[in-house]
């Protein structure tokens, strides 16, 4: 958090995350940071112990004088951060120099000042990106570990802390829960072998899929995730079977495996249980284009992946390397409107919505609808969604900045809030609406800040719902 929270420029914070499997104790690890393109101590830990697969958070100040919740590992009046020439190392207690942070040349490679959004390290299960290449670092567009109120955007965490939800248990409920999203089963134009699967979390928690199996439509075993793995909540997980292909995106899993051309059918194992299965193993895929390298996409509303309406082929490129004439949107998706944020905010009368949007497609006019459904008792199962807005609540051209309040009381259970853009002039009837984003209250105040969405246009969408 270089650029402090919006109590005090100077409220900073670090960081750290353990990727191993073993607590790592950190008394006598040092921080360095650049000053004047010179390295110069910042602090030394005095002691701590980050678990496994935690972090440890180094705050110059608590939260009784911030606007954090979580309380820091460590405060160290110490913790500087530039807003220029940004660069942070870190030292174990032997000298050794074990991770950077920035290159320490012109702005920081992520981070916003103006709206206070921290910049947040792309973690990879695989193997850590460097963290002085640009890619290693995204801006924030999460918040958890604010005091209510805060606008900051930003999950400070520690090990005393948990505010990640935990992932899903193994049962069979999870059956549809990850999906199959996209399949690049033609390969790319660098070679026809460069193939890759994508996935997709419906959920609204983590899922961890280590130990799951990809099979064949002859259960011959094609992918085995044997590594920590866990796809986030409305996120992907893309697995490829090559470093060497056109991607841009860092594929969260590499692994060898073979994807045929035919009598193509993927399924999707939990242990025993059947989550998701794509195809139907006769004759030619669904969808996709050989000849052309464009992917075979999922229409994820619908939930039997064997059924040819499933599935069409890509319009949309993004995740490519620059000049790629290969199609497809590895790890993301496409939406004709991009929305800014998508919030709630619950009182025991009411709940409040909120959205904005960046702009829309030219000669597209479309309206929007909101829908709510609520949790079943504890299982991850949900009611039947209801429209809540009497009428369609029409996009005019100069607003961005849209509201509704939902005249319902939301106390003593979790609400999910869907966001629906429905077209007046769809290219076809099956694109006539998309779930541009979903939302859950859990009976207190909350305000969920979604990730950017790319504009395109109706026919290259990858639809969401959930």
């Amino acid at each position: 958090m270089w650029m402090g929270d919006f109590s005090s420029p100077s409220h900073e914070w670090i960081e750290l995350y353990n990727t191993t499997d073993q607590p790592i104790d950190l008394s006598g690890w040092r921080l360095a940071r650049q000053k004047s393109k010179q390295e110069v101590p910042m602090l030394t830990i005095p002691t701590g112990t980050v678990p496994a697969l935690a972090y440890f958070l180094i705050s110059n100040n608590g939260t009784k004088d911030c606007n954090l919740a979580v309380i820091p590992d460590l405060v160290d009046t110490s913790v500087t951060l530039t807003n220029t020439q940004l660069q942070i190392k870190l030292y174990d207690v032997a000298g050794r120099l074990i991770d950077t942070a920035d290159d320490g040349v012109g702005k920081p490679m992520a981070g916003d000042n103006a709206q206070k959004k921290s910049m947040v390290r792309r973690l990879n299960d695989r193997s850590p990106i460097d963290g002085q290449l640009p890619l290693a670092w995204r801006t924030a567009e999460q918040q958890t570990g604010w005091k209510p109120g805060a606008k900051e955007l930003g999950t400070p965490t520690n090990s005393r802390t948990n505010q990640q939800k935990p992932p899903i248990d193994l049962k069979p409920q999870l059956k549809g829960s990850i999906r199959f999203s996209e399949l690049m089963w033609m390969g790319d134009f660098s070679n026809d072998r460069y193939q890759w699967i994508e996935l997709y979390n419906t959920t609204n928690q983590a899922v961890d899929i280590q130990g799951w199996v990809i099979r064949s439509n002859t259960d011959t075993d094609l992918v085995r995730i044997n590594q920590p793995s866990t796809i986030p909540p409305d996120d992907y997980f893309l697995i490829a079977n090559t470093e060497q292909s056109d991607l841009e995106v860092i594929p969260d899993l590499i692994i060898p495996f073979h994807l045929p051309n035919i009598d193509l059918q993927l399924k999707l194992y939990a242990g025993q249980v059947l989550i998701d299965v794509a195809d139907d193993g006769r004759g030619r895929p669904f969808a996709g284009n050989d000849v052309h390298k464009r992917s075979m996409v999922r229409r994820l509303e619908i939930e039997d992946g064997t059924k040819p309406e499933a599935w069409f082929t890509a319009n949309a490129q993004t995740g490519w390397k620059t000049g790629s004439q290969s199609f497809g949107t590895p790890s993301g998706h496409a939406s004709p409107v991009q929305i800014l944020f998508f919030t709630a905010e619950a009182s025991t009368q009411d709940v409040y919505l909120q959205w904005e949007i960046s702009k829309l497609i030219e000669d597209w006019t479309i309206n929007f609808n909101i829908y709510r459904n609520h949790q079943l008792s504890d299982s991850a199962t949900y009611s039947q969604p209801i429209k809540i807005n009497a009428g369609p609540i029409p996009v005019v051209s100069e607003i961005i900045r849209y509201q509704f309040k939902d005249l319902v009381s939301v106390q003593n259970q979790i609400c999910r809030y869907q966001l629906e853009a429905v077209s007046r002039h769809p290219i076809s009837q099956s694109e006539r609406t998309i779930i541009l984003h979903t939302i859950y209250l859990r009976q207190t105040p909350v305000s969920v800040k979604p990730k950017p969405r790319l504009a395109t246009l109706w026919s290259h969408v990858k639809r969401l719902a959930h």
